[in-house]
């Protein structure tokens, strides 16, 4: 098994990537962040994000929500901001998932 600061570090630079990822992902051509939302919300769930990262996967769920709502009430920068945000988040929970998912494989790869 990884050890705890090992698995910290991992972790870290996990999210780090996601963040980076989702900056990357919001400035695509044609700038269709309520698309792209969904798109990375059903990406971290495919994943399994709802089990292993269900507070990451929360909020952004959350996040598009209140986005969906402010669009409703023709706050559109407002709305933009938490779409980006809802896809950081998700992408966030799907990094976090995948990791979990690495280390069990690797778990079952080391002799106890």
């Amino acid at each position: 098994m990884i050890k705890h600061n090992t698995l910290t570090k991992l972790l870290a630079g996990v999210a780090a990537a996601a963040m980076l990822s989702a900056c990357a992902t919001t400035s695509a051509p044609g700038g269709d962040s309520y698309e792209y939302a969904i798109s990375a919300i059903r990406d971290a769930q495919a994943v399994g994000a709802e089990t292993y990262a269900p507070d990451e996967y929360a909020s952004a769920n959350a996040s598009f929500t209140k986005a969906k709502k402010l669009m409703l009430h023709k706050r559109s920068d407002r709305a933009q901001k938490l779409l980006q945000l809802s896809i950081a988040q998700a992408d966030l929970a799907k990094a976090i998932s995948e990791a979990e998912h690495a280390e069990a494989t690797l778990s079952q790869l080391q002799p106890y």
